[in-house]
């Protein structure tokens, strides 16, 4: 390819004799400079804009990798005579989507299909979790970019996700759980998320997490001692359940109660030697870690109570597993088909056919586990243990 220069009274334009077909003489930092360049849409860009996103990084890589963009015909290259020198103004690209696709670059018009599926997916989120509205009328009524735009969809995704399983924990729990430990989730992206929609009420604390007891168990920390039931029940930060901590009254037997209204009832009117637990829909590491402690240093059998329907099932197991690890005796309590079948009862959703679908194909589960998971599947219904517990 030639290049050619049209000269106009004080400006010049550098542009290829042939159209552009590929660029082969790239090095990496070349490429990764013109990957930069080519997230923006605009079809023809300033000189001094094009410096700043190449940033001091790749600064000195400019000139050169737009003397190759002209030659291979990707580009045109404005400049303007400046005290008998030429200087580039910026450039104008030839064939901006072929560039885009030759690099993995997503064209203005795969951006645009790519937010219209994210707007439309969005709105049937927030058809399926009313809570989510507030956040979801933010999404469809800014002008964002797409890349913008799908990392807020996926933050509400993932809080659908999280309310669905039951889930509790710190916000780094859910930063976790949403981000796969890819990636943190920002300061802007809180602040987002704490304008639309109350996280405190969906199991995300922002402070530390509380252990909440009550019946009969009596603790003695390094600041005094600790009676579980004195005042009807307590909140322990889990960091109290370590160190010096001693148990003084250890529990005959341990009541777990997932709703938190008969965690409470419950726990008032607890009879003597049973240790009340509330137990966090599907608990953080942490949580276990705290109870397991306990079990350690006081170790009793279980009776576990949850939701009967696919989620409860699953957080019973999951409870449940810190006694089997200790060959301490559980069992589900108030949970069986019998007790809340006649009463109110809501179908099924996809997410608990797919916990279903999953706990079928386990052949380990405890016989009344197994027996509450065929009840379910047969009945294609669930509840919720407030309404007897």
């Amino acid at each position: 390819m030639t290049v050619i220069t049209l000269l106009k009274g004080r400006q010049r334009t550098r542009e290829s004799d042939a159209p552009f077909s590929r660029i082969e003489r790239l090095n990496l930092r070349q490429e990764a400079l013109l990957k930069r360049w080519l997230a923006s849409h605009a079809q023809t860009r300033g000189w001094q804009t094009l410096l700043e996103r190449a940033g001091l990084d790749l600064l000195d890589c400019a000139e050169g990798l737009l003397d190759i963009l002209v030659e291979a015909g990707a580009a045109t290259a404005r400049e303007r005579l400046v005290r008998g020198t030429w200087q580039i103004e910026g450039l104008a690209w030839r064939d901006l989507s072929a560039l885009q696709q030759a690099f993995g670059i997503a064209t203005e018009e795969e951006r645009h299909a790519v937010r219209s599926d994210i707007r439309q997916r969005l709105a049937v989120l927030a058809s399926d979790y009313p809570w989510l509205q507030p956040a979801v009328a933010s999404c469809l009524d800014s002008s964002w970019s797409a890349d913008l735009l799908k990392a807020r969809a996926e933050l509400l995704h993932a809080l659908a996700a999280w309310h669905a399983e039951q889930r509790f924990g710190k916000r780094r729990d859910f930063a976790l759980y949403a981000r796969q430990l890819t990636k943190e989730i920002t300061h802007a992206e809180w602040k987002w998320l704490e304008t639309h929609v109350a996280l405190q009420a969906l199991g995300i604390e922002k402070l530390a997490f509380i252990l909440w007891l009550g019946g009969s168990l009596s603790l003695q920390t390094g600041r005094g001692r600790v009676d579980a039931g004195a005042a009807g029940f307590c909140g322990l930060p889990m960091s109290s359940l370590m160190g010096e901590t001693r148990i003084l009254g250890a529990p005959e037997r341990y009541w777990l109660i997932e709703n938190r209204t008969s965690f409470e009832r419950q726990a008032i009117e607890a009879q003597p030697g049973t240790c009340v637990v509330w137990l966090p829909g599907r608990p953080p590491e942490d949580w276990l870690g705290a109870l397991g402690w306990l079990l350690d240093h006081a170790p009793a059998p279980a009776h576990i109570s949850c939701d009967p329907d696919p989620a409860g099932l699953d957080i019973a197991l999951t409870a449940g597993a810190l006694w089997a690890a200790r060959k301490l005796e559980w069992l589900p309590y108030r949970m069986e088909a019998t007790i809340w079948q006649n009463g109110p009862t809501t179908p099924h959703n996809a997410f608990d056919r797919a916990v279903l679908a999953r706990l079928a194909r386990r052949d380990d589960l405890p016989a009344p586990m197994a027996e509450l998971r065929d009840a379910l599947e047969r009945q294609g219904r669930k509840a919720e243990q407030e309404a007897w517990l």
